[in-house]
């Protein structure tokens, strides 16, 4: 029998989503709420009351979950998060205790990466990368046509790899990876000590560059080519067919991500190479919700 549908979670540092999604993607309802910085325990809570908003009349076969950190997604335990409150917790048996259905957890990135693969930009790719661009930078591969998960289930933490030795520092504890330069929390401090206003946010630098304003214009730039030594980076490690870029930052387009592409053309390994297409998904901000639905959706099929 073909499941129909299912609640998905898209847990970040900043917000927290959840919608009520169909069989063919298609998001029914959602709802969006800030995300809780004190404790994991309000942050389950506060994915509880959402699901209940979402779902009110139980009609969802399972739940599925993404969530910015490294994530056991066998045991449902979140091991670690550098931007969230969350070291080794067991995110998924109070919602699965709640709701009584199949409950299964992910981290961001990999669950976006799923969601394009199942119903986005990567249908008929077996071998790609992706990049969440937004509070910070998560990272994703397929390869060969499955989700790579290292031996640790800890892969692909591509925010987290040097760039720029000596460069800012990131909330993990290093400085010069990729997140602490090209995420959205680098462009809002960037932003801030060029224009001197500690009220300047990344979304402003953004409208602002709509608006045909130079500082902000290069701003974007300077942080798009950072993020393109990024790019350039995985692409001489993977040789990937596709490089997709998601989350909010990535709703910029081109004015941040053609200097990105650019870099990174320009620092690829042997220039004579296929041209490594690098683009914004199709599922656009909607990709992590998607993509837990297609997490439950493959799992639910499996189990």
């Amino acid at each position: 029998m073909k499941i129909g549908k299912v609640i998905a979670g898209d847990i970040g540092a900043s917000k927290i989503r959840v919608g009520l999604v169909n069989n063919q993607g298609e998001v029914l309802k959602r709802v969006e709420e800030k995300t809780p910085q004190t404790t994991g325990q309000a942050i389950v809570e506060k994915v509880i009351e959402l699901i209940k908003r979402v779902d009110s009349a139980s009609k969802a076969e399972a739940i599925g979950l993404g969530i910015a950190g490294l994530v056991d997604c066998h045991r449902g335990i979140v091991e670690h998060s550098p931007n969230l409150p969350l070291s080794n917790f067991d995110f998924v048996k109070p919602i699965q205790n709640c709701f009584r259905i199949n409950t299964f957890i992910d981290n961001d990135a990999n669950v976006s990466a799923i969601g394009e693969k199942v119903f986005g930009s990567a249908k008929k790719v077996d071998n790609f990368i992706l990049l969440t661009l937004g509070t910070g930078i998560g990272g994703a591969a397929f390869i060969n046509g499955q989700i790579y998960r290292g031996s640790h289930g800890f892969a692909s933490e591509f925010g987290h790899m040097t760039v720029l030795i000596n460069g800012p520092y990131c909330t993990c504890g290093n400085d010069g990876d990729l997140e602490a330069v090209a995420s959205g929390t680098a462009l809002t401090s960037m932003a801030r000590q060029v224009m001197g206003s500690d009220k300047i946010t990344a979304p402003m630098v953004s409208q602002n560059a709509k608006q045909g304003d130079e500082i902000a214009i290069n701003l974007l730039a300077e942080l798009g080519e950072l993020l393109g030594v990024g790019i350039a980076n995985l692409i001489n490690i993977f040789d990937p067919e596709l490089v997709i870029l998601n989350g909010g930052l990535s709703a910029i387009g081109d004015m941040l991500i053609e200097p990105a592409r650019n870099k990174a053309y320009n620092r690829v390994l042997f220039k004579n190479r296929p041209l490594v297409p690098i683009i914004k998904g199709a599922l656009a901000e909607d990709a992590g919700i998607i993509g837990a639905a297609a997490l439950a959706l493959e799992n639910v099929h499996t189990t």
